[in-house]
């Protein structure tokens, strides 16, 4: 499995896991745990691939510039069968 489709997983997992969404940093910390060697590009691919193919939805606060993550009903779907 490549790096990116392991972060995939792993995010769905985690935001899960989290129940109400997860801040991009918190998330990104998560998964280097998990993967010490992940690349920032890597990682913001997934949430990409993730995004656009809706499964998660951001919500960007405007004064922290931190973008929240959170699993679509789709997104939990898939998460729970992982």
């Amino acid at each position: 499995m490549n790096p990116i489709t392991i972060t995939k997983r792993f995010v769905l997992q985690a935001i899960l896991a989290a129940g109400t969404g997860m801040s991009e940093p918190l998330l990104e910390d998560a998964c280097r745990a998990v993967q010490p060697a992940l690349l920032l590009s890597d990682f913001r691919q997934a949430l990409r691939e993730l995004q656009s193919g809706g499964l998660i939805v951001g919500d960007r606060n405007e004064l922290s510039e931190i973008t929240t993550w959170g699993l679509t009903a789709e997104g939990r779907l898939r998460a729970k069968q992982l």
